[in-house]
């Protein structure tokens, strides 16, 4: 969320990125003001995946490393599951969506977990039941595969990789031997 374009830019050169997979949530279309001549919604700007500038696309593009948006719940327009605010609650059905939290993340990419456990939403205020994903679990499954043979970076917008679901998605990838090793890079701007 902190780094400026040309910190990021210069960030992906020095690790030698080849691929960057978006795991945000939103394209934050209901805070773009493009539409209204003001500034896009993004934080940073130069991120904005809004529908009206798509600039996070160009700034990966210059930087030479491929970029493919998973974050999206699943709706009837696409989207992967992989998102760290919402998810949809149910394997092939566009809603309800829930505030996404670390319990149900693991639910969610459990595949014994075909006949779903009672999971405490990101409110902490609702228990939910939450059953295996596997379309969300083929999308991550895709993320480790890519990392075999090329350097991967997984975009999110936190600060903390404490706060950030990304953390999870590395645990369980890492737990299931999806994936051999990672590193994570924050921001110390």
């Amino acid at each position: 969320r902190s780094l400026s374009e040309r910190d990021y830019v210069e960030t992906l050169g020095r690790i030698r990125a080849e691929v960057a997979f978006d795991m945000r949530r939103g394209t934050w279309k209901s805070k773009c003001q493009k539409k209204k001549g003001g500034p896009c919604g993004g934080h940073p700007e130069w991120s904005c995946n809004c529908p009206k500038d798509s600039r996070v696309e160009a700034v990966h593009a210059r930087a030479g490393v491929a970029y493919e948006w998973l974050g999206g719940p699943i709706t009837k327009n696409g989207g992967h599951n992989l998102g760290g605010s919402e998810v949809s609650a149910y394997p092939g059905r566009e809603y309800p969506f829930l505030k996404n939290s670390r319990e149900i993340m693991r639910a969610m990419f459990d595949p014994r977990n075909t006949a779903g456990r009672p999971c405490l939403d990101g409110t902490k205020k609702k228990t939910v039941r939450v059953r295996y994903d596997p379309d969300a679990h083929a999308a991550l499954k895709r993320v480790a595969a890519v990392s075999k043979t090329k350097r991967v970076v997984l975009i999110c917008v936190e600060d903390n990789l404490s706060d950030c679901h990304v953390e999870t998605l590395i645990e369980v990838m890492l737990e299931q031997r999806l994936i051999d090793a990672a590193t994570a890079l924050e921001p110390t701007l």
